[in-house]
């Protein structure tokens, strides 16, 4: 593999243990909602009770957009298109990756 992985990448950005495993979870549990795998309600409650000084709802339609500000309110600062674009790169979540970055054009 090319480069640091994704999460060598977030340490070298800054972001604390807590901020990257809030990551992960997040984009995980998103792909599985829009996989329609699990509810909106379960995934919610369980990102809820493991992250709970996190402000964060996962929706199956979510935008880019609601991505960033999730990011934003929660004072994680990385840049949200080129996370997506190294976990989409690494296989991960990719489909959800690609589902967010259509929305701005980059993936196509």
């Amino acid at each position: 593999m090319k480069g640091p992985t994704i999460t060598e990448w977030l340490r070298c950005n800054q972001l604390s243990e807590k901020d990257i495993s809030f990551i992960e979870a997040f984009l995980t549990f998103s792909s599985m909602v829009r996989q329609s795998t699990v509810g909106e309600d379960k995934v919610n409650d369980t990102l809820h009770s493991q992250f709970s000084h996190y402000q964060a709802d996962i929706k199956k339609s979510i935008t880019l957009d609601q991505f960033k500000s999730i990011l934003i309110n929660n004072s994680i600062d990385i840049d949200a298109e080129q996370l997506l674009i190294r976990y989409k790169n690494q296989g991960i979540c990719k489909d959800f990756c690609k589902y967010l970055l259509r929305q701005k054009d980059l993936y196509k």
